[in-house]
């Protein structure tokens, strides 16, 4: 017999996918709690809207990414290696969610954020420093490690997350497949080794 706590990841995961196939506005919450096997009630017995179930779902599917990487890193000592682990894991991760992120990262669902409850924004800045918290501290240690320059590490991580999610947005916008190797190779020597070439830095 399933507990409260297996109920609603059991919930969160059905969303997940209702919310991809469907889009933030199409989804109604009906949708999910059939998909689910439960009664619309139980949904609202965990989540008070559509919104919170949305947010929730986000929070939900940022927390599996991040322990899926930390996974991938765990046993391996190297700050470097770790980051270059963390990139490429987030690629495969997002191969096999591409729909989702794309409803969490376009501009449309972006702009319904913005007219969503003062509690909703909130959520959605606390999804965002849970995920960048993970990031600045991976970027401290390659500093501490000498592998960075020292930046602040907070400014590091933004540019390293704004590079691989805009990588993604764009695939998905102009329909390319994302490799997960490709993209990795071209994120890592983007952020490491940057654009220009090197006969034109060396003048």
């Amino acid at each position: 017999m399933e507990n409260k706590e297996d109920k609603k990841i059991k919930i969160l995961k059905v969303a997940e996918t209702v919310f991809a196939e469907k889009g933030f506005h199409a989804t109604k919450v009906e949708d999910i709690a059939n998909l689910a096997g439960v009664a619309k009630g139980t949904v609202y017995l965990y989540f008070k809207s559509k919104e919170q179930l949305f947010f929730s779902t986000i929070k939900f599917m940022i927390q599996g990414m991040i322990e899926t990487i930390k996974e991938r890193m765990a046993g391996i000592e190297d700050p470097l290696d770790r980051l270059k682990i963390g990139i490429k894991s987030y690629f495969e991760y997002v191969t096999h969610h591409k729909q989702i992120f794309f409803i969490i990262l376009n501009e449309e669902i972006a702009s319904s954020r913005k007219s969503c409850e003062k509690d909703n924004q909130k959520k959605h800045v606390e999804i965002y420093r849970q995920s960048q918290k993970f990031v600045t501290d991976l970027m401290k240690s390659c500093i501490d490690a000498g592998y960075l320059k020292p930046i602040d590490p907070v400014l590091l991580s933004s540019a390293l997350s704004g590079l691989l999610q805009k990588m993604v947005v764009n695939s998905i916008v102009f329909n390319i497949d994302i490799n997960p190797d490709q993209f990795y190779s071209i994120a890592v020597d983007l952020f490491l080794n940057g654009a220009m070439l090197r006969k034109e830095a060396e003048k």
